[in-house]
């Protein structure tokens, strides 16, 4: 009789993902922050909710294991659950930045949510990136106190914004005027 666990690595990283959406819905609930609708305010409301969230996992980065977690997530089996804790979080922070607003459900659409997570999947990449030394090799980069902790930081701050406006504007909006997109009916081979 074998004594595996009937749990395996998916139902960690999903267990944990969802203490930090738990953790945020609550820490979230507890912040207040001037309410001032300019998109300044949604701004910093983002970067501060993205930054909490992102910082919940900086134990696995520092440890260099949050890669596996991010990748067992990624797995075809697992991409729905995934994807459903990363919309889940989209939700709270959203919630949060349009504050009173959050009475009505059209606010969180799925092109905010979208945007939401493009902003944390990027910065989260960001902490993951490695850089290359002098000498050529490939070095971790993840300091939580150094360069690269405070270069993501600044990331997520830039996104912040980008995801402000967007929100703001909408998709339809000045912020895509004059961008030109690819048409979603063509193929690329």
């Amino acid at each position: 009789m074998s004594s595996t666990s009937i749990f395996g690595s998916a139902d960690l990283v999903a267990f944990f993902m969802d203490e930090c959406n738990n953790n945020l819905r609550k820490e979230l609930n507890n912040k207040s922050l001037a309410d001032d609708d300019n998109n300044d305010n949604k701004a910093t409301k983002i970067y501060h909710a993205l930054k909490l969230r992102l910082s919940m996992t900086l134990p696995f980065v520092s440890s260099n294991r949050w890669h596996e977690g991010m990748a067992i997530g990624a797995l075809p089996q697992n991409a729905y659950k995934t994807a459903q804790q990363l919309d889940e979080m989209a939700t709270l922070v959203l919630e949060y930045v349009l504050g009173a607003e959050k009475g009505n459900n059209n606010n969180a659409n799925a092109a905010q949510r979208a945007v939401i997570v493009a902003a944390y999947a990027a910065a989260e990449l960001h902490l993951l990136s490695t850089d290359v030394s002098n000498n050529g090799s490939s070095v971790a980069s993840v300091s939580l106190s150094g360069e690269r902790f405070q270069s993501t930081w600044k990331f997520l701050e830039e996104r912040s914004n980008e995801a402000a406006k967007l929100i703001v504007d909408g998709v339809d909006g000045p912020s895509f005027s004059g961008l030109p997109l690819p048409n979603p009916t063509h193929v690329m081979a």
